[in-house]
This record gives C-alpha cells, structure tokens and sequence, in this order.
C-alpha cells in the first residue's frame, strides 16, 4: 500500500510571517494533524493544551498540541 504525501505550509496563526514549508503523510482516520514539535517551535509556538489520543493498536497516548495554520 502506498502513502499519501501532500506539500504543505504550516504557519503561526498571530504571525504569519512564521512559517514553514512541510511534505506530510496524509491519514484519512485521524482528527488532527502531527506536526514535529520542533517545527512548531521555530515558528513561534508553544504547547497550550494536552490532549489523550487512542492510537490504532488501542494504547492511549497524551501529546502537547498548539493552535497552527495550515
């Protein structure tokens, strides 16, 4: 089976200039997008929740996330 890869421009929704340019798996099943944190970093974000996601074996996992623009 193939993946799903797509360009995208990822950016600070209170800065726009702080952006930066990604090639990204694309999941159909998920909710959210993933994101590198250190890309979210050199763009100016931080972490401003946490939330627990089920992954597709059944484990539950809590990860960081922070508001983006895509």
């Amino acid at each position: 089976m193939d993946l799903t890869s797509v360009k995208v421009t990822v950016s600070n929704p209170m800065k726009p200039d702080f952006r930066e340019d990604l090639e990204i798996i694309v999941d159909t099943g998920a909710i959210l997008p993933w994101i590198p944190r250190k890309v979210l970093e050199r763009i100016g974000l931080k972490p401003e929740s946490r939330k627990v996601f089920k992954t597709i074996e059944g484990k539950f996992i809590e990860r960081l996330t922070s508001f983006a623009r895509i």
